[in-house]
């Protein structure tokens, strides 16, 4: 079987064959007792599951008496973005804090002076003071992602002083 998935849903399908001679089908996706029999109309499956993890799906196919079984490892890991920041005259050090239970996340940041990087921690320099929408979009390797934005904020100082003008007299 093949699959595909947004996350915490897939959507099975049984490639099988030869799927015109199949019976019936039954499906565990490895949650607890989670057991479907697909009639003869639909043999695939979609299905969602309830916290992150890896599963080992079964397919057993029935034709005529006869039984095979299949079985695949599917997996899910939700990240959770996140970053801090040190900023030095508008040189923002972004330090990313995101975190994932298994697996490798890739890393994509928007800076709202139109430009963005794929760094795990960039350095990003501001060219205006003022305030700056920052935002962070991580992406495990199963397809989940999440978001993490933050306005950063940076001012020049402005030098000046003020005296009393000198007495004369």
């Amino acid at each position: 079987f093949n699959y595909t998935s947004d996350c915490e849903s897939f959507s099975f399908q049984n490639s099988s064959t030869p799927l015109a001679d199949i019976d019936s089908v039954y499906w565990h996706f490895g949650e607890g007792d989670t057991l479907r029999l697909q009639t003869p109309q639909s043999f695939d499956a979609n299905y969602s599951y309830s916290t992150p993890g890896e599963y080992t799906v079964f397919l057993k196919v029935f034709q005529t008496g006869c039984s095979d079984t299949v079985s695949q490892i599917v997996s899910f890991y939700q990240p959770e973005a996140g970053f801090t920041y040190t900023n030095t005259c508008g040189e923002f050090q972004f330090n990313n804090e995101s975190q994932v239970l298994s697996g490798t996340l890739s890393y994509f940041w928007e800076f709202d002076d139109g430009t963005n990087s794929t760094d795990e921690d960039p350095l990003h320099v501001f060219a205006d003071p003022g305030d700056h929408e920052v935002m962070l979009t991580v992406t495990h390797e199963s397809g989940c992602q999440s978001y993490f934005e933050e306005i950063v904020s940076f001012y020049e100082p402005i030098a000046h002083f003020s005296h009393d003008p000198p007495c004369l007299g």
